[in-house]
């Protein structure tokens, strides 16, 4: 029986270190909610009924009126899915929850690569973040929250500097030497300005300054000197100075390796790929592409059926689909990994699910728990637990050389008295294998299981690789032991030998709407995601409603973090219940009074407001995904979700919110007295 997941020592992205949603793992395998076995219209059916429907139905559909929803893959399920909707002809669509579509472009147009690089936070010496929470959430938490503790007391170096700029106070904010509130759509702005510095002071790289900017030098940036955009670029005027943002370029330009990480925040602004595109290339002009301690491209995984796999729709593609929807034009719905009736509640897609269905269109879903879109479902044919089944992954971002992690079964099928399965369920790509050799598609999946399909790669990996790599052995069986002991293969010395042409430096700043002042009564709504709870895959899960939010420690409900001066404006108290309401629609959240977050910015966590997903999660918070609405960002498809603009109503009601801080009563201590502290 699987009691505790612990982090793999030997793996390189974690070196045995695992985020608190991990330990969640054995509360899926075990869940009271977990679906028990396949089912039709709500009633109990076989495995082979459940699987010559799901036959009969792709064999009658209309390929290109067939769509089929995962969430992100990177191994051989990936390869699995691809291959299956290319044979089938259907639609095949990656949901991303709070999508990075900005910065993969951004990543391609200043870099020139397809892949996310390796951000070298543990050598480097400097680094400046804008809008991106490496310590909470930003792409890789885990892998960079263990090289940020290298980057600040590894063995024979100094300590680090980080600086971080963002509209809300985050966990990497509070762990960062010097915070600079920026206003939401202007990060872009402080990038430039930072490069003029580094360029007019001869901070830079003088060679990559001189083709960065078209030989022009800091004259090409000149509106963007930090004396004439400082008043302007601040959460609230004034709070950033010219002074401010010559000092963090004399620190990056002076400590070198330095290393600048952008997205989050700055991505989900209406100019989100200017500020991406103008703060990523900052690491061209400290000559930090390519260098150890800077940016670090990836190699293509070895495995080519690895290399091109399905990447995230975009916000516009989503768009696409529910308008198909809303039209009819679809007639079935494969879901897996994914809901995206919670997901997308900014477009109404659960609406747009149910219309679908009671005009005719047919929903299949392959979840363990009964969410929000297997509600809707016709047809439920549950998966395994990732505990119970085999594949394989290709970390994205790799740490700079090849990476294959493989899964494999841990725990036996649980049982019961009888001997009867308990959670009659199977694997998703071993479902996909056997519908595949159904339809006719043996010769494009021509595997029998997917422990099979991971036992071929894994010789072929072998074979191409004689003498090389973690793990090797005199016989592919000594080899396939030696992964399976091991938890994958991983190669140093696989590298990527990619080179860069440094482009050009933005001249123009591309507006990011309006800065609302404070007392305007208008807010700048921040969603983000807690590492407690992430993005709301795990909300049906009761540790990760119960894991503390590192900064105001709330536990099982949503909140909305207010600036305490902004409060006592406004007559709100900790605890009061307020509508937050934007052109997309409102939810009804209690405050929590934040000294940090800029006045007028408000900040809302992701991941609950679930109206199904078990007993966790169902009724717990609000899902404040349904405010965000259709805003994309300039240049890109992607949706524009730190835009968003609201306001504060109160609701005449108050609760306590549960959270771990000021939870206790002060005890007296024997023989020492409490000392009474007063404000003015």
């Amino acid at each position: 029986r699987a009691k505790k997941i612990e982090g793999n020592p030997d793996h390189p992205t974690n070196r045995g270190k695992l985020l608190s949603l991990c330990l969640g793992g054995v509360q899926a395998l075990y869940h009271p909610d977990r679906l028990r076995g396949p089912s039709q219209d709500g009633n109990g059916i076989s495995w082979q009924a459940g699987l010559d429907e799901l036959v009969r139905l792709i064999g009658v559909a209309d390929p290109k009126k067939t769509v089929l929803i995962t969430g992100p893959q990177r191994g051989h399920l990936g390869h699995v899915i691809k291959t299956f909707a290319e044979a089938t002809g259907i639609q095949h669509l990656v949901l991303e929850e709070l999508e990075r579509t900005v910065l993969r472009t951004a990543v391609r147009q200043v870099l020139g690569q397809e892949s996310l690089p390796h951000f070298d936070i543990q050598n480097a010496h400097s680094i400046l973040s804008i809008g991106a929470d490496f310590l909470e959430s930003w792409v890789a938490p885990l892998q960079y929250s263990r090289a940020y503790g290298e980057f600040r007391q590894g063995a024979a170096r100094a300590r680090g500097t980080l600086i971080h700029a963002s509209s809300r106070f985050s966990m990497t904010a509070a762990n960062a030497d010097t915070w600079l509130p920026v206003a939401p759509g202007q990060e872009g702005v402080l990038a430039l300005s930072i490069a003029y510095e580094l360029i007019d002071k001869g901070l830079a790289d003088a060679g990559m300054a001189a083709r960065m900017t078209n030989g022009q030098g800091a004259a090409a940036l000149a509106s963007f000197a930090p004396t004439a955009v400082a008043g302007r670029i601040g959460a609230t005027p004034g709070v950033i100075t010219a002074g401010m943002i010559e000092e963090v370029a004399r620190t990056l330009g002076e400590n070198k390796p330095a290393l600048v990480l952008v997205g989050g925040s700055a991505a989900g602004q209406t100019n989100g790929l200017f500020n991406v595109t103008a703060a990523l290339a900052l690491n061209g002009l400290l000559g930090s592409v390519g260098t150890k301690g800077g940016v670090i491209f990836n190699p293509e995984p070895l495995l080519e059926e690895l290399r091109d796999l399905a990447k995230p729709a975009s916000f516009a593609e989503w768009k696409a689909l529910k308008a198909r929807l809303d039209n009819n034009e679809v007639d079935l719905v494969l879901v897996h990994g994914a809901n995206p009736a919670h997901t997308l509640a900014s477009l109404g897609f659960s609406a747009s699910l149910a219309k679908a269905k009671a005009s005719g269109t047919t929903i299949v879903s392959f979840s363990m728990i009964l969410d929000e879109t297997a509600s809707l479902a016709d047809l439920i044919l549950p998966d395994q637990s990732y505990l119970e089944s085999w594949d394989t992954d290709a970390p994205d971002p790799a740490p700079g050389y090849a990476v294959l992690t493989v899964q494999q079964p841990v725990v036996q099928p649980l049982i019961d008295e009888s001997r009867n399965l308990i959670h009659d369920a199977r694997a998703f790509g071993d479902i996909l294998l056997t519908v595949a050799g159904d339809l006719g598609h043996r010769n494009q999946l021509p595997w029998e299981s997917m422990e099979a399909l991971v036992r071929e790669r894994l010789r072929a990996l072998y074979d191409a690789n004689p003498g090389r790599g973690s793990i090797q052995g005199a016989t592919f069986e000594a080899f396939w032991v030696g992964v399976l002991q091991r938890g994958g293969w991983w190669d140093t010395r696989a590298v990527s030998d990619a080179s860069w042409t440094p482009t050009l430096l933005p001249t123009a700043a591309v507006d990011g709407g309006v800065v609302e002042q404070p007392e305007s009564d208008s807010y700048h709504l921040m969603p983000f995601v807690s590492v407690g709870l992430g993005a709301g895959a795990a909300t049906h899960l009761p540790w990760a409603q119960a894991t503390p939010d590192p900064l105001t420690s709330v536990v099982w409900r949503s909140w909305v973090e207010v600036n305490s001066r902004e409060a006592r404006r406004r007559g709100f108290r900790d605890g009061d219940v307020v509508t937050v309401k934007s052109s997309a629609g409102e939810v009804d959240v209690p405050i929590y009074i934040h000294p940090g977050i800029p006045p007028n910015v408000v900040a809302v966590p992701v991941g609950r407001g679930h109206t199904e997903s078990g007993q966790y999660a169902q009724g717990f918070g609000e899902n404040v995904l349904s405010l965000l609405g259709d805003a994309t960002v300039q240049g890109s498809d992607a949706q524009a979700w730190g835009s968003v603009k609201v306001t504060l109503s109160g609701t005449g009601r108050r609760i306590r919110l549960p959270r771990m801080e000021g939870g206790f009563t002060g005890l007296q201590l024997e023989g020492a007295e409490i000392i009474q502290l007063t404000t003015g």
